[in-house]
This record gives structure tokens, C-alpha cells and sequence, in this order.
């Protein structure tokens, strides 16, 4: 069981993108409850315009509804959203699979001083690969129901709620 208090947001990188406002600009976007105007990066906080410079967003594609952005420049868009916003536990799937060279570097920094929890689903281990350096513990849930990793001596079952 995961136990989460109440108030603590929980959110997914395809709910973020899903629910961000396609027709409206990432400066638009940003001005939702759900991000920090200074976000947190490497133990201190930034103006969220410094994780756009950082990842390598022009600032005149601010206003450019999303969905008109180019897919590299989405992506883009989306790891700064993922960044300023004020979730505490993330559950990830797709952005993973996307992101590679200095804006995955760019991830890790922002990881590494994230407060909070970062649940992956994988088909491979390049997702492991790319998070090991950030973990500080992983367990692994299988098909089956079984959890193995580095805090577990043996295989347990996970209970089904229904």
C-alpha cells in the first residue's frame, strides 16, 4: 500500500500535457494554480524563464498555442511544465521514452533536489539507465504482482484491491 496525505498532488506527464491548454501558449499555461512562478532547480529557486532558456525554448514560442508547436518544441514545453509545477508524486510513462541528450541531463539536475516521488513504467531497462544516478531506493512491481529490488529480501505479493 501507498500511503499519500491528503493535499498532496499527484499528477501523471500525460495528464500535464493532456490538460494543458492546447490553444494557449506555455506563458499562458504557466499562469495555471498548479505551477511555481520559482520553480526549484539544483537546491535553490529559479524564475521558470530560466528552465526555458535551459532547455532551449525561444522566447518568442511562448505564445504560440501548444498545439502549434513543433513536437520538439512540445516536448520542450512540456519538461518545463513538468518542472514548475507543484506536484509531489509523478507518475511517469511517455516522457521518458522522449527525452534524450542535454534536456535529459537537464531532467536528472532537477531530480536530483526533487522532493518528492517519480514512479516509472517501463518495458526496458533504458529507463532505469537513465534514473539510477537520481535514485535513492527502486523496487520493482511485476506483472505478476511480485515486488523485487535492493529494500526487499524476497518477493512479495501485492494484495488487489478491488
Amino acid at each position: 500500500m501507498l500511503e499519500i496525505q491528503s493535499g498532496v498532488l499527484v499528477y501523471s506527464d500525460e495528464m500535464l500535457w493532456t490538460r494543458a491548454r492546447r490553444n494557449e501558449g506555455l506563458d499562458a499555461n504557466l499562469e495555471s494554480k498548479i505551477f511555481e512562478p520559482r520553480p526549484w532547480l539544483n537546491g535553490r529557486m529559479v524564475n521558470v524563464m530560466q528552465l526555458v532558456d535551459r532547455v532551449g525554448l525561444s522566447v518568442g514560442l511562448l505564445k504560440i498555442p501548444l498545439e502549434k508547436l513543433q513536437a520538439r518544441d512540445q516536448l520542450k514545453a512540456w519538461l518545463v511544465m513538468m518542472m514548475a509545477a507543484k506536484v509531489k508524486v509523478w507518475l511517469v510513462d511517455t516522457l521518458m521514452k522522449q527525452i534524450h541528450g542535454e534536456n535529459l541531463k537537464l531532467l536528472m539536475e532537477w531530480l536530483s533536489g526533487f522532493s518528492g516521488a517519480w514512479v516509472t513504467f517501463k518495458d526496458e531497462t533504458q529507463t532505469e539507465e537513465k534514473l539510477m544516478p537520481m535514485m535513492t531506493s527502486s523496487v520493482h512491481l511485476h506483472r505478476d504482482g511480485s515486488l523485487t529490488g535492493p529494500s526487499t529480501t524476497s518477493p512479495n505479493r501485492v494484495k488487489q484491491v478491488r
